[in-house]
């Protein structure tokens, strides 16, 4: 905490003076900033400014301190109606919060490693890899990477898809689209193929899910359990504390959780993560419905809000 004191307290930083005003210590521990700007400025930028501010001083923790930690952090900037420049946190003479939620994350080129997932936790919306595109199973359908009847088998018929296919290449960080639990079948042990076959003297899972686990979350009031398939032959778990996450493990929203691989059926040519969710009553339900993104009907491509800017 002392580092968030040195860098907040009546301290301007960036195009924002943000003040540390309390931290209150709970368990967790929480901050109350105050808010003001040295020019008017729009809510995207103020909201890029304090999300990179918050990200450098968790990053200067974590090089100093060798401590692996995790932020979680809620706000609502309030217009001040009237002024000539932005609102202070606390708002005065009358006020409305920003309609529509906040959308944070994107991909910065220039920054590849400082990129995170667009999600919009007012809405219960998000996406679980930084760069969104469908993978699909080959070039003549695309929309058989998508949800549903999208798909033929060898005779021809409809065959039904529970997920949806995002393009990811080995060993991409996966991030929890909710916080919640990490539930199972959990299956981290299986190699990847050689074509079609397993390795000689290979006996455990050979589901076609391949490496695999579940975060049961409650998202906007309903249990749902996301899915996530086709995980690293090497690296399928991320760590903690220097063990692999495991079932029961309580895991945040946004934070990595695991890595891409080709591992069950995943065809290496087509590298992929499945993204599957369960309701509480144990039915596939589209996965679109949860991500913070829009999946073109005619094309690979998937936009999402944070395509036009980066926080």
């Amino acid at each position: 905490m002392k580092a968030f004191e040195a860098t907040y307290r009546h301290n301007p930083v960036g195009l924002t003076s943000i003040h540390l005003e309390q931290i209150t210590h709970t368990g967790f521990r929480y901050l109350t900033l105050r808010i003001s700007c040295q020019r008017p400025l729009t809510y995207a930028e103020v909201e890029r400014n304090i999300k990179e501010q918050i990200q450098e001083t968790g990053d200067y923790i974590k090089m100093c301190y060798f401590i692996d930690i995790i932020f979680q952090y809620t706000y609502t900037l309030y217009p001040a109606y009237g002024g000539s420049g932005g609102g202070s946190g606390h708002g005065t003479g009358g006020t409305k919060p920003i309609e529509g939620g906040f959308n944070s994350g994107g991909y910065d080129p220039l920054h590849p490693e400082l990129g995170r997932p667009c999600r919009n936790d007012d809405k219960g919306k998000a996406n679980p890899l930084v760069m969104m595109a469908l993978m699909p199973p080959n070039r003549y359908n695309i929309g058989g990477a998508r949800f549903g009847y999208t798909r033929v088998n060898e005779y021809g018929e409809k065959k039904f898809h529970q997920g949806i296919d995002l393009i990811a290449e080995p060993n991409t960080p996966v991030y929890a689209l909710f916080s919640g639990t990490i539930v199972g079948p959990y299956v981290t042990e299986q190699p990847n193929r050689i074509g079609d076959k397993y390795p000689d003297g290979y006996i455990g899972d050979k589901n076609g899910a391949g490496n695999r686990f579940g975060v049961r979350s409650k998202v906007n009031g309903k249990t749902i359990i996301v899915y996530y398939w086709h995980l690293s032959a090497d690296y399928p778990v991320a760590m903690r504390n220097g063990e692999p996450l495991k079932v029961g493990d309580y895991v945040q929203a946004g934070t990595i959780i695991g890595y891409t691989g080709v591992t069950g059926n995943a065809n290496a040519e087509f590298p992929h993560l499945h993204l599957s969710i369960k309701d509480e009553a144990g039915n596939w339900i589209d996965p679109e419905l949860y991500l913070n993104a829009t999946v073109s009907s005619s094309k690979a491509e998937i936009s999402t809000p944070c395509d036009s800017y980066i926080y």
